[in-house]
């Protein structure tokens, strides 16, 4: 987990958005069936890299391969848990409250 970066957040400014258990449940509902059957494309999507410059405000970090799959889980309004994928397993690298790792067109200027 990258607490770092500017639009980044911890576990305890979650917990004090009220976003932590909103995460967490959404969470506890991926554990109950393989992560690959799960991908949606809407709440539970992967994308096939990280963003480029100019689609997002975060940095990518030191510590996760080049080669990872990017992927975000959607937990309420604009907030995502951002991560990579290593087989089965999803791995949390950014707390995204802001939606800020994947840049909307709107946020973007673009129409």
């Amino acid at each position: 987990l990258d607490t770092t970066q500017k639009f980044g957040s911890s576990f305890k400014d979650w917990q004090n958005s009220g976003l932590l258990s909103f995460a967490l449940e959404t969470l506890q509902g991926y554990c109950c069936s393989p992560l690959w059957e799960q991908l949606d494309g809407d709440k539970f999507t992967t994308y096939k890299s990280f963003p480029s410059n100019d689609k997002t405000l975060f940095k990518y970090p030191k510590n996760v391969p080049e080669d990872a799959q990017w992927a975000r889980i959607h937990i309420n309004g604009l907030s995502v848990i951002v991560g990579h994928i290593v087989k089965d397993t999803f791995y949390i690298v950014f707390l995204d409250k802001t939606h800020k790792f994947f840049l909307t067109k709107k946020a973007r200027g673009e129409k």
